[in-house]
């Protein structure tokens, strides 16, 4: 699966999650910071992104504050980028 692929289907999601329209969203926004986005809400959007992408490996509670912005998550789902620490 592709980085651009993961990206559409995050903003989609964060979107509809979030209510901020999908064209405001730019992937280096931290997802705490600039949307406001909870532990909960985080676990819900790479719920999703795992229903979507089976293939991801899960992340762990731990990781999953590692991925800060919405292209940590776009390289983690799409295995581009570095993974999390453990």
């Amino acid at each position: 699966m592709g980085a651009d692929a993961v990206r559409t289907v995050l903003l989609e999601v964060v979107a509809a999650k979030t209510g901020y329209p999908a064209d405001m969203l730019d992937p280096s926004m931290d997802i705490e910071a600039d949307l406001g986005i909870d532990s909960i809400k985080r676990v819900e959007v790479l719920g999703v992104l795992q229903e979507r992408f089976p293939d991801v490996k899960s992340v762990g509670p731990e990781q999953l504050g590692e991925l800060r912005t919405l292209d940590d998550i776009v390289g983690f789902v799409a295995g581009d980028g570095p993974a999390p620490p453990a």
